[in-house]
């Protein structure tokens, strides 16, 4: 089990440290200043940041120490200022922007994650920022096939911040902007593809046996999170990237894991840990009791009252399901006129049933396990949902268009999901 429940302190350390961009410039100043005067006192070898300078009484001396700390600091300065080339805008939104980047040190496309330049100069969102550290942290941490990856806290000039997204903060005031490294991914959200079909193809949602199979994918990342005392708090279509399959999938993935993924031929990722907490009173960031956070379609009841807990994201996935199968959000959309108040009291309404919106073909036995499905992850109770995940996982798993869909997926990606050649 990964540790992740120290990210609070460190988060919150993060905001009120500041990590000034001059503050660390000052600290390699002092470092390559030590490291060169030890080096011309002993006549040895000794790198600096701006590379492997050589520093002896025959090399110079002195004056070529000065030269490299000179030349390690703007090295230092130019790698961190022009190591992402940009490419462009991939998202934006109330939280922040993120940009897609060629990672020239790596050699890679990544993705970096803005906050809003607000967020840096305004104290009210004290609270947004240290969740912004936080995610950061949880997402450096976490490793899973579907949870996206993150690379830690990159520190970006205010210049290279206000083109890369086009804000105009001022680098007088503020020195410099944290952005989280992640990897990049390709694909379609999930809120996407749900779109395209019903905009192409005039379908209210995409099929069963596919939302089935995103939904056991899903049931992996809570299975994990639990493992790692965490709560997602937004889990809804726009925040699942499908992404398809082009190569074997690490072996070191359980191989139950693997065939979840295969069975469907896409990867559903989940991001964007935003608003996500730690289980328990003191796990979240300035969220007070009666004051929900997350996405009204896919928010439980007691979330939308400030208590949300792990059977919070159960409902989460229930919901994302339930709309897959029928293109609507299980409890419908908020009415015109209507405020987002109004529409929590909808939460607490009985399961609705399924069957109406299933095709008349489907097997009666899957349709009694749909609906213990949905009843079991819609309950407005959360003591009434799935407690242990296993069984959910379990009655996906048991639905016949399920099973023949990892038959036949299995056989075209046979690659993706082999077993270690026995020794």
């Amino acid at each position: 089990m990964l540790s992740v429940q120290s990210s609070v302190s460190n988060a919150r350390a993060q905001r009120q440290a500041g990590l000034s961009q001059k503050a660390k410039t000052g600290l390699i100043v002092a470092g390559s200043t030590v490291f060169s005067s030890a080096a011309y006192l002993l006549g040895t070898r000794w790198p600096t940041i701006g590379g492997m300078l050589e520093f002896g009484i025959l090399g110079g001396g002195i004056p070529l120490a000065l030269k490299g700390i000179s030349l390690g600091v703007k090295g230092y300065i130019e790698s961190k200022k022009y190591r992402f080339n940009l490419e462009r805008v991939i998202g934006s939104g109330a939280m922040g922007t993120v940009v897609r980047v060629y990672d020239r040190l790596e050699e890679k496309t990544r993705a970096l994650k803005f906050p809003l330049g607000e967020m840096l100069i305004n104290p009210d969102y004290r609270d947004a920022m240290t969740r912004f550290y936080f995610e950061a942290d949880v997402c450096e941490r976490l490793s899973h096939p579907n949870i996206l990856k993150g690379h830690g806290l990159l520190w970006v000039p205010t210049k290279v911040f206000n083109r890369f997204t086009g804000e105009k903060l001022d680098p007088g005031q503020v020195p410099a902007v944290p952005a989280i490294i992640m990897d990049y991914l390709e694909g379609m959200t999930l809120r996407d593809k749900i779109s395209q079909i019903q905009r192409d193809l005039y379908h209210e949602g995409l099929s069963i046996s596919y939302g089935c199979g995103i939904a056991l994918q899903l049931t992996e990342v809570l299975i994990y999170l639990r493992e790692n005392k965490l709560i997602h708090r937004d889990l809804k279509p726009d925040n699942i990237m499908m992404c398809p399959l082009h190569e074997m999938l690490d072996t070191s993935i359980p191989q139950d894991v693997r065939v979840t993924i295969a069975s469907l031929g896409e990867r559903a990722v989940v991001f964007d840990f935003g608003v996500a907490r730690l289980e328990g009173p003191e796990g979240g960031f300035g969220t007070r009791t009666g004051m929900g956070i997350g996405s009204p379609y896919y928010m439980p009841d007691e979330q939308w009252k400030g208590k949300a807990q792990k059977e919070s994201d159960v409902y989460s996935v229930g919901a994302i399901l339930w709309e897959c199968i029928t293109g609507k959000p299980p409890r419908g959309y908020i009415n015109e006129g209507e405020t987002a108040l109004d529409y929590s009291t909808r939460a607490a309404q009985p399961v609705p049933a399924i069957e109406p919106f299933l095709p008349i073909d489907v097997p009666l036995a899957d349709k009694e396990i749909l609906q213990k499905i949905f009843n079991n992850t819609l309950h407005p109770d959360p003591r009434m949902r799935y407690q242990n995940l296993g069984l959910l996982k379990e009655d996906l798993g048991s639905l016949s268009f399920v099973g023949r869909a990892q038959q036949t997926r299995i056989g075209q990606f046979p690659t993706l999901v082999r077993q270690e050649e026995e020794k």
